[in-house]
Formats: structure tokens, sequence, C-alpha cells
């Protein structure tokens, strides 16, 4: 009796026909990882800068602002949404960093004070709450445009500014 075993070259060949055909049968964005809409380019475009004292007194201001999501360097699975503000006339910054990692298609942080949440659809949301501020996020997302509100209370009384005091930043960025 005479046993017909295919050599080894034929088994490499269909294998390497079959997958082939599978990847043919495949949507081409499948094949390769994709990176979420928010990563890129930063986001930079206007900044309206709020105060709201408990007394309902206010005073606003638009500068220039971006958002940018950058990869933590040497952390391969961290990145940064980096949140700033210039405030040109006075020569001074507001800058929120939050550490994140992308996942399902949006990004996440990985802080126990402030819960941020990209989604992949490009809602935004969060919340945070430390021992003298509270932090609350909402906007939209896409791969040319963001808009995000960033508000944090003043829990307490801070660098002459009573608690009670809003702080708000509405970001309306843009990005080619």
């Amino acid at each position: 009796m005479r046993l017909l075993l295919p050599s080894l070259r034929s088994r490499r060949v269909a294998v390497a026909s079959h997958l082939a055909a599978v990847a043919l049968c495949l949507p081409l964005n499948t094949l390769a990882a994709t990176q979420p809409f928010m990563a890129g380019a930063p986001y930079q475009g206007d900044v309206t800068l709020g105060v709201v004292l408990p007394d309902g007194r206010t005073h606003t201001k638009t500068t220039h602002g971006s958002i940018a999501f950058t990869p933590e360097p040497n952390q391969t699975d961290v990145v940064q949404m980096v949140m700033r503000a210039d405030e040109s006339d006075a020569g001074a910054s507001s800058e929120l960093i939050l550490f994140g990692t992308y996942e399902d298609g949006g990004w996440h942080t990985l802080d126990d004070v402030i819960d941020v949440q990209v989604q992949p659809n490009g809602q935004i949301r969060g919340t945070g709450d430390d021992d003298d501020k509270q932090f609350l996020f909402s906007g939209t997302g896409s791969a040319t445009r963001l808009q995000l509100n960033k508000e944090i209370l003043l829990v307490t009384e801070q660098g002459g500014a009573p608690a009670g005091t809003r702080l708000t930043f509405s970001y309306t960025l843009t990005r080619p």
C-alpha cells in the first residue's frame, strides 16, 4: 500500500492561497489597525474663557487654544489629552493634561480623579472631583472639528477667587 502525502511545498502554497482568498473578502480597513479620529495633528482655534462668580458677575475673553492627543514617551499604551488656552495679553496659559488610552475606537482617562470618555461617534463626556475642585466636560468631535466645554467649580477659595466660582473653557477647534 502506498500512502500519498502532499509535499510541504504544496501545503504552503495551499495555505497561502487560502489566506489570500480570505483577505480579498475582508474590507481593506480591517487589515490594518486604524487610529481613532482624534489621533493626529492638534486641533487649534478659539477658546472662550469665562469666570462666573457666586454673586453672578461674569467675565469672558476669547483667545487661542488647542487640544492634542499625544502619545506619552516611553509608554506605548498611554496617550495624553493636552488642553491649552493661551492668554497672550498676560503672557500666561492654562493647561490641563489628562493621561488616557485609545480603546475600541475612542479614548478614555486612566485617572481616579477625572473620568473623561471620547466615544468613537464623537461624543465627549466626563466628570471629576478632587479635594478643592469639581470638573465637568462635554462636547463633540470628528477628524476635523472638536467642540469641548470644560467647567471647573472651585469648592474652596483659591487665588482670591471665592468658593463657588466657576471657570469655563469653551473650545471651538479645527484641523486640516
